[in-house]
């Protein structure tokens, strides 16, 4: 479990966050989900309307339960636990699908609404991959699993909308109908495994949910850097300058916000602990980011689950270096040592240790991560490398200030007010940039983002059709993920931040 009551009623109180965001601490049930605790293993459920028939295998045996959720009574049922197996879940209806980008291609997999001859009438992108045949559709709600994890997920189909019920147990198939959905819960990771629990959540109740994602997060400190991964963000929050900063996720398709940092970790309670942090980098469900101590930089890094600070790399034990770039996704962390001659590119290992993974000449000036491969911008040029340091390409780049990859596709701004534009290995593409823009940009599905001045800007790589998404009060950052674009912006001590869904950004830049 990410924490207990006790300790978020104190979180609440340290985060300082708005009213609006204080509600979705800690990924509470949806209101009015129904719960029913067993021993043994679930071995299979059927359901009809919000009444559930449960086959549970005991001590060598298997029994039936018929449970109905709404009056929360719990009977043997009369049906055989070989009946309850062998139940045929219902196919997914013919109008809905689900569309997927072709091998390679960068793009999001869509859910798309049929006309009556076949074509495809609406589509909206999806912020995961689907796990196949989990596609359960009712009425104009859609449920289905991710691919690569065990979560559930709904969208709304009048308008792509969409959130995250939660993480369900591994090999469970839940199950969807016009009243609800049930599934296995996996909230708490470290449950006994013969203690499942089976949860039931209206159809109302999902709709709550859905209503509730995406709303903008407000911080009770300004928000001095951020990153992306997906759906989530990592945020670092002041609490100012006689105060510590936090790292803070937030995870918007589950409308929760936490504090991952500690008070008694390395990066407010050392010795010498500066009490800031300059960077950030979010790769899944861990974030590294840089501090100092003694006046020298040290990495640290973290998850949201054990929440303790692991330290990665101390530079005072590095003489001449400094930290030139950090970099994430999933789970790869990177982060670039620089000295005046030579950089060293190092990798966060799972057990939170930090490992030379290969050297370069010159100095690292940005750098991004893509998979398990990296690409770091060094005074002229990009060199793209595997983790184990092999070289996959270098691309000549003497103007380049930022730099981002996803697949074949790496894009560059450039001292002239550029995006550069390179697909394997070849530069493609340069588009203007909006005058002011950043030395930074992010890249997913074929689409750059950037920040000039007081507004946000989305790119298509391949047209250069360029779209102004947002116009902020102070000047904003910005990151794209596979939800959409998130920015942030800070007013005075109070810091905000927002997201634009991909349905939209996609709209702006590629007219759909």
């Amino acid at each position: 479990m990410r924490r207990t009551s006790i300790r978020l009623a104190v979180l609440v109180a340290a985060l300082g966050l708005a009213a609006p965001a204080i509600a979705y601490i800690c990924h509470p049930d949806p209101a009015g989900t129904r719960m029913l605790a067993l021993r043994g293993h679930v071995v299979g459920y059927t359901v009809n309307g919000t009444n559930m028939i449960v086959a549970v295998r005991s001590a060598g045996s298997c029994s039936t339960l018929a449970w109905h959720s709404a009056e929360g009574t719990v009977a043997p049922a009369r049906v055989s636990c070989g009946v309850v197996t062998a139940a045929r879940r219902l196919d997914s209806p013919g109008h809905v699908r689900i569309l997927r980008p072709a091998a390679g291609v960068d793009r999001a997999d869509r859910i798309a609404l049929l006309d009556g001859r076949g074509g495809i009438a609406r589509s909206w992108p999806l912020p995961v991959r689907v796990r196949p045949h989990t596609l359960q559709v009712a009425g104009t709600l859609a449920s289905y699993s991710a691919l690569g994890g065990n979560g559930l997920w709904l969208t709304r189909l009048t308008d792509g909308r969409t959130t995250f019920v939660a993480p369900v147990r591994a090999g469970d198939r839940p199950l969807f109908n016009a009243h609800g959905v049930a599934y296995q819960d996996n909230v708490y990771k470290n449950a006994s495994a013969n203690r499942p629990i089976v949860k039931f959540v209206p159809t109302r109740a999902l709709g709550r949910e859905l209503a509730r994602v995406g709303r903008p997060l407000h911080t009770g400190g300004a928000i001095r850097s951020f990153s992306m991964d997906g759906s989530r963000v990592a945020l670092v929050v002041s609490s100012g300058a006689a105060g510590c900063d936090r790292v803070v996720f937030w995870n918007i398709p589950w409308r929760s916000a936490e504090q991952v940092s500690q008070k008694a970790g390395v990066t407010c309670a050392a010795s010498g602990a500066s009490r800031q942090i300059s960077q950030i980098a979010l790769g899944g469900a861990r974030a590294q980011w840089v501090t100092q101590q003694h006046g020298r930089p040290i990495v640290v890094a973290a998850d949201d689950i054990g929440c303790q600070e692991w330290v990665i790399s101390r530079l005072a034990q590095r003489p001449g270096f400094s930290v030139g770039a950090i970099a994430a996704d999933g789970a790869t962390q990177a982060f670039a040592l620089v000295s005046r001659r030579h950089s060293s590119v190092g990798l966060v290992t799972g057990t939170y240790r930090g490992v030379d993974l290969y050297g370069l000449p010159g100095t690292i000036r940005a750098m991004s991560a893509d998979g398990y491969r990296t690409a770091v911008l060094t005074d002229r040029r990009i060199d793209v490398r595997t983790l184990h340091g092999r070289s996959l390409g270098t691309l000549a780049a003497p103007n380049a200030t930022s730099v981002s990859f996803r697949g074949n596709t790496v894009v560059t701004t450039t001292r002239g007010g550029r995006l550069d534009v390179f697909v394997a290995g070849k530069r493609t593409h340069s588009w203007p940039l909006p005058s002011g823009t950043r030395p930074h940009v992010d890249l997913q599905f074929g689409i750059a983002v950037v920040t000039a001045r007081n507004a946000v800007y989305a790119l298509n790589v391949a047209t250069g059709r360029i779209a102004r998404l947002a116009v902020t009060p102070t000047a904003p950052r910005a990151q794209i993920g596979s939800i959409g674009v998130v920015y942030a912006y800070s007013e005075a001590a109070r810091g905000t931040a927002r997201l634009i869904p991909m349905s939209k950004v996609e709209e702006a830049v590629r007219g759909r």
